[in-house]
């Protein structure tokens, strides 16, 4: 490889490092205990609420190693 090459390489290399261990950085900083608290408390947005369990169906059992709670719901139809 050509000395050109090699800085070429070392140049976007370190370009990249920068940008990712910056915006890791103002990401971190932009971190508040208020935004925590909504995202633990509130619901989804795009959550559907429905008040029939019958409308919708699932089948199999989760990957959860056991740790889960089996619902049985009988539907008339």
């Amino acid at each position: 490889m050509a000395k050109k090459e090699i800085f070429r390489l070392m140049v976007i290399y370190l370009t990249i490092s920068f940008l990712i261990f910056g915006l890791t950085g103002i990401h971190k900083r932009s971190f508040s205990r208020t935004w925590l608290d909504s995202m633990i408390s509130t619901g989804g947005r795009g959550k559907q609420l429905t008040t029939d369990p019958c409308a919708y169906a699932m089948a199999g059992e989760p990957n959860a190693g056991g740790k889960y709670i089996k619902l049985i719901i009988t539907c008339k139809d």
